[in-house]
């Protein structure tokens, strides 16, 4: 197989940040960011053969994405709007430069994943069909309380602002999946928002994402330490919400 090792993955990207901040020292800060090839969606199974091409591109969308992200930060409307809109063609982009290298990988290998044992594979099919309708019913039950929000409602409350502790989790895979499902509909439906043309709405929607975001990544995290613990390699600690 003709992959790239870790230590030239990693040389790739200390090359590729340090030539963009060369490139860029000097640019202004309204120049044009977008390029017709960061606004175009790839096709699927379309990959290039040399991994080392796709990782540097991979590097320096990555970088852009990073300073934008910053501007995001901004409390200059007219800053953070530009930054905002810079961002989803960019993301796209990113997403479709990993799942190139995805693609690209799995060509090298040549090989697909060996089947699990009957009775395990039916198990986890349980499993995960037990966690998807959870996830519906939290979905539904986020649309059902959303449709009678007033205008006024305040999406962002403090306990979405209160990262959690590392290393600390529920019990309760359920709970977490379904909250999970809740926050993951809540900033579905904000990056809605900022796709329109209403910029004070846009505003809004942006300073809602950063903490959904946040809470969504210790969401997730929740869950790998719950899987963990109960497949006995974890060495996580347990705690129950507060009831406020």
């Amino acid at each position: 197989m003709n992959w790239l090792s870790a230590g030239e993955i990693v040389a790739i990207i200390e090359d590729g940040i340090e030539t963009w901040h060369r490139e860029n020292a000097d640019r202004a800060p309204d120049a044009p960011i977008l390029t017709e090839r960061s606004r175009s969606i790839r096709r699927l199974n379309d990959y290039r053969p040399d991994p080392a091409e796709i990782v540097r591109e991979l590097v320096t969308v990555n970088t852009e994405m990073w300073h934008e992200q910053d501007k995001v930060r901004s409390d200059r409307d007219e800053v953070l709007l530009r930054a905002i809109r810079n961002i989803s063609p960019l993301n796209q982009h990113r997403n479709d430069l990993i799942e190139e290298l995805d693609e690209n990988l799995l060509g090298a290998v040549g090989t697909s994943p060996a089947p699990a044992p009957a009775a395990e594979g039916a198990r986890d099919a349980a499993a995960g069909r037990e966690i998807a309708e959870v996830i519906e019913a939290a979905i539904r039950e986020w649309h059902t309380e959303t449709a009678a929000r007033p205008a006024d409602h305040v999406i962002v409350t403090e306990q979405i602002r209160t990262r959690k502790a590392f290393g600390v989790h529920r019990e309760d895979l359920k709970a977490v999946a379904a909250e999970l499902a809740k926050t993951n509909s809540e900033i579905w439906h904000q990056e809605d928002v900022v796709r329109t043309d209403i910029d004070h709405a846009v505003v809004a929607a942006v300073r809602n994402m950063n903490p959904l975001n946040c809470h969504r990544n210790d969401l997730v995290e929740e869950i790998d330490e719950i899987i963990l613990d109960q497949s006995g390699k974890g060495e996580t600690e347990t705690w129950k919400p507060s009831e406020a």
